[in-house]
């Protein structure tokens, strides 16, 4: 049951696939950076502020997943009569706009506030299905309203976003120090994978116990100094330890450009699909009862 068909939720599922491979391809250029300033520490102040970029989307798009998560799993929930407003679990990027450009600043600061709009347009609907449960319509139709007026900010936002997110692949394109990244990502990152990182070069954002682990995260391949720079904008420690560096043989930054103009691109088919969903919308009740059929 739920105010969501299986096909509205469709397209958050090749969402949910999109930005998973994004944040991964972001951690694994980071990786390399950081397995490259190893190799040669003459070359790792220069790789700091890419790296800082490179978690700061590495950490956006994973963010992004999560809310995808919640737009797929969406159980009754019993605190119905709370009202819902959206939520930032988020960072300040304005902190690394001596790093971060203009594109890059407004482009977290859209996922973010699609982020909060979707999360919350999730749980409307899951105390609208709460209170229909609990036979108490004039909750299960404001909550379900509210959930439909987020959905609808989300997809205001979203068509802003798709641009924005184009807008970024084409200054990754023309940016040289990119490129540089292509020629040496796989010395360096083959380096960092065969071999533990030296103690000396361990961020005191990551426990000395998870370097046994098998799995290698973002948060042990950046460069320490990005690090320092993530965590003071409020980037989560957490979430970067849980960002795995895939593993690649062929050129990341390509792959990066070509991920992220296939996202865009299905961002502006999706929020039309969406935003023509929201005009033929039933009333919000008759969806309900629909569903419980």
């Amino acid at each position: 049951m739920g105010l969501r068909s299986d096909k509205e939720k469709r397209p958050f599922l090749q969402e949910r696939r999109q930005v998973d491979g994004l944040a991964g391809l972001w951690a694994l250029i980071g990786s390399a950076l950081g397995g490259s300033a190893m190799l040669d520490p003459a070359v790792a102040a220069g790789t700091v502020p890419l790296g800082i970029v490179c978690g700061v989307f590495a950490y956006s798009f994973k963010r992004r997943k999560a809310a995808c998560d919640e737009v797929i799993d969406d159980p009754p929930r019993s605190d119905y009569t709370i009202s819902t407003r959206p939520q930032r679990d988020w960072f300040d990027p304005e902190r690394l706009d001596d790093v971060l450009n203009p594109v890059q600043v407004r482009l977290c600061k859209l996922l973010a506030e699609g982020d909060a709009n979707l999360r919350a347009a999730v749980r409307a609907d899951e105390r609208a299905q709460g209170a229909y449960a609990a036979e108490n319509e004039e909750y299960s139709y404001r909550q379900a309203a509210t959930s439909d007026a987020f959905m609808d900010a989300f997809v205001l936002v979203q068509k802003e976003t798709g641009p924005f997110v184009d807008e970024m692949r084409k200054e990754l394109d023309a940016d040289p120090r990119w490129a540089t990244i292509s020629a040496g990502a796989g010395r360096g990152l083959s380096h960092f994978l065969d071999r533990s990182l030296p103690v000396e070069r361990q961020s005191d954002m990551v426990p000395v116990g998870e370097l046994a682990e098998p799995s290698v995260s973002l948060a042990r391949t950046l460069p320490p100094e990005a690090l320092t720079s993530l965590r003071a904008a409020g980037i989560s420690a957490t979430v970067l330890r849980s960002i795995e560096i895939p593993r690649r043989d062929h050129d990341p930054i390509a792959e990066l450009n070509s991920a992220l103009g296939d996202y865009a691109n299905s961002q502006r088919a999706h929020t039309e699909r969406l935003y023509l969903a929201g005009q033929r919308r039933r009333d919000p009740l008759d969806r309900l009862k629909a569903s419980e059929r």
